[in-house]
């Protein structure tokens, strides 16, 4: 899995979002806890839940 940045996640849709998340909790599910790709999945689950939780919340006026 690779490194997303918020900024790309913000422009994913809430069904792109929503795939991410599942396929990162999978690989969290499916990899030791010492690989790096087990890392990244933490990092971008974070990552996309502030992007969901910004959609949420809508654009600052």
């Amino acid at each position: 899995m690779r490194a997303y940045t918020i900024l790309e996640l913000i422009r994913m849709t809430k069904t792109e979002l929503c795939r991410l998340l599942t396929e990162a909790e999978l690989i969290l599910k499916t990899t030791a806890t010492t690989e790096p790709e087990h890392t990244q999945a933490k990092a971008n689950i974070s990552a996309i839940r502030s992007a969901l939780q910004f959609r949420r919340q809508g654009p600052v006026p």
